[in-house]
């Protein structure tokens, strides 16, 4: 009888042994799965948010050079049968049309016209 209890005893012992390394090896393979999972997921989060964003910066690109576009057409139209004065007016109209923050012109010795928005803060460059 202590034979068989000790036999009995002792396969108890081995099974829980057994289901204890069991659990512990099947507890890091998921938490080995677990991380390469989250990171997979993540990188795949931000690859989507990265595409979100350059979409978005593509569109607000494109949107504001087709802005420009239009308005180079509409002072093409009026500037070589008009004022200098009229041109303005017309650049300043199409920049209100198009609901432009800014406006202004640069002319070739650095002076900066302002149409609409506020003006531009020109800063010297100083001599070091």
């Amino acid at each position: 009888m202590k034979r068989t209890s000790t036999f009995i005893g002792s396969g108890l012992f081995f099974i829980f042994f057994l289901a204890v390394i069991t659990i512990s090896l099947m507890n890091r393979f998921m938490n080995r799965e677990t991380e390469i999972d989250v990171h997979k997921i993540a990188e795949t989060y931000l690859q989507g948010v990265a595409d979100a964003e350059m979409a978005h910066y593509e569109t607000i690109a494109e949107l504001r050079f087709d802005q420009l576009d239009y308005l180079q057409q509409e002072i093409l139209k009026v500037k070589e049968r008009a004022s200098k004065e009229a041109v303005f007016k017309v650049a300043e109209e199409a920049a209100d049309f198009q609901e432009m923050e800014n406006c202004s012109l640069l002319f070739e010795d650095g002076e900066v016209l302002t149409l609409c928005g506020s003006p531009f803060l020109i800063l010297k460059k100083r001599s070091l």
